[in-house]
């Protein structure tokens, strides 16, 4: 799935610890502040960029990001903590 600007990539904590990492794309020609849209998933976000077809990924689990860019959407995909380019910090054990 192709859309007409170019993400950047972020990476944050999580209030619990994990560091998560994002893409962010951001409408064209338009000033923000931008709403946002956040697609968070347990497939890599790097997966975006693989064939919507039955052999390799049959669906696209992003939705039609251009359609919202085209609102006036900014749309974040971000991997889940421990999936992905994320990173889980794991729990503490009890002894």
């Amino acid at each position: 799935m192709d859309v007409n600007v170019t993400s950047f990539e972020i990476e944050t904590k999580t209030r619990h610890g994990d560091m998560v990492r994002a893409d962010v794309y951001l409408p064209r020609n338009i000033a923000g502040p931008f709403p946002v849209l956040l697609g968070a998933s347990p497939y890599q976000k790097s997966l975006r960029y693989l064939p919507p077809v039955p052999a390799t990924f049959p669906f696209i689990e992003y939705g039609p990001m251009q359609l919202y860019l085209d609102e006036g959407y900014a749309y974040v995909a971000m991997d889940t903590p421990g999936m992905g380019c994320a990173h889980r910090i794991a729990p503490k054990t009890r002894n």
